[in-house]
């Protein structure tokens, strides 16, 4: 497993900026040489395949939410949210950011099943 960091806000996204900005020049390439399309297309295919990977990739509904306004699954106790170097107490008005790590309490026999709910809830499916 690799890991990418720079200890800069927001410097986490260079990998996957870079994933799609190569996908978006391989793309490009192919339509400007086999579909005769003008050359300097190949720089907008680079910017919406770094805007698409980013927008498929970063996607997580409960982010800018207060903890209130979020269903949380049955038999979980959320007790603390890492936001940097800081742990939060959550509180009702408390804002959920992207890059937060929520720390939950659950009985550890319903540990899995929370864990599922949890994912589901952060993808933004439907269980």
């Amino acid at each position: 497993m690799m890991s990418y960091g720079c200890g800069v806000p927001g410097c986490i996204f260079l990998p996957l900026l870079c994933i799609g900005a190569l996908c978006g020049k391989i793309f490009g390439g192919i339509t400007v040489n086999f579909a005769h399309l003008d050359p300097e297309l190949s720089n907008t295919f680079i910017a919406l395949a770094m805007i698409a990977l980013f927008t498929a990739i970063v996607k997580a509904p409960i982010t800018g939410k207060q903890v209130a306004a979020v269903v949380w699954p049955d038999n979980i106790l959320l007790i603390g949210i890492r936001r940097g170097e800081t742990e939060l107490i959550p509180r009702g008005k408390t804002v959920i950011n992207p890059s937060d790590y929520l720390i939950v309490l659950t009985d550890e026999a319903d540990a899995a099943q929370v864990q599922r709910k949890l994912l589901l809830l952060v993808s933004g499916k439907k269980s």
